[in-house]
């Protein structure tokens, strides 16, 4: 790969969505916010009508996250070359991560509905009624293309996951960007490659 350093994230495979924001900015802003009291979950809506699908701001409880997780499989031209790398981000590791989530899960909003903390609260709810309403005004999947890298992120509690984004639905705002990019810049890496044909243990003929 030319011009791209053999340390960078690019040359691992993975394509950052967005390169006018650094997550820096983002994760200052949030905290000014948080600091001024503009940040808490529900303010930005306060006067807002109540949203169409799930409960209301002051209805939403915390949802606690303690760490994120990105996925990146990059299919090659063939399937024996595809790389698929996970970096794992602990929150404990980021200073003012519990903030950061905060401000992502009240500011950013999914289809224009609904915050994305009233939709992490409806997937841990299993509502399916509500979910099928929410995804009704999806825009098209946004499917890669053959040889695309595919990733996928994930809020995590305790290691295990509770939710993953669609990447088919609509996500306002910048935050969920800026937080790939701190998982890339601030998480453990580990990547796992499919045994070579030559490799893989032979089958017996039945």
């Amino acid at each position: 790969m030319q011009g791209v350093s053999p340390e960078s994230p690019e040359a691992w495979g993975y394509s950052p969505p967005m390169q006018t924001h650094h997550w820096i900015v983002a994760f200052t802003a949030a905290l000014g916010l948080m600091a001024c009291g503009k940040g808490k979950p529900g303010s930005e809506h306060a006067d807002a009508p109540a949203a169409s699908v799930g409960a209301t701001q002051s209805e939403v409880a915390p949802i606690e996250v303690t760490g994120v997780r990105l996925e990146v499989t990059n299919p090659s031209i063939s399937p024996d070359d595809r790389v698929d790398r996970v970096w794992v981000l602990e929150g404990s590791a980021v200073e003012g991560f519990d903030a950061l989530i905060a401000e992502l899960l009240s500011q950013t909003k999914v289809n224009d509905r609904i915050t994305l903390g009233e939709y992490v609260h409806l997937v841990e709810a299993r509502d399916q009624a509500a979910l099928a309403e929410l995804r009704a005004h999806a825009p098209p999947a946004n499917v890669p293309l053959d040889g695309a890298s595919r990733r996928e992120l994930s809020l995590l509690r305790g290691g295990q996951e509770i939710f993953e984004f669609d990447w088919d639905m609509a996500y306002s705002g910048a935050l969920v960007d800026e937080l790939e990019q701190l998982v890339v810049k601030r998480g453990t890496l580990s990547e796992t490659r499919p045994a070579k044909l030559d490799e893989r243990e032979p089958v017996e003929p039945e």
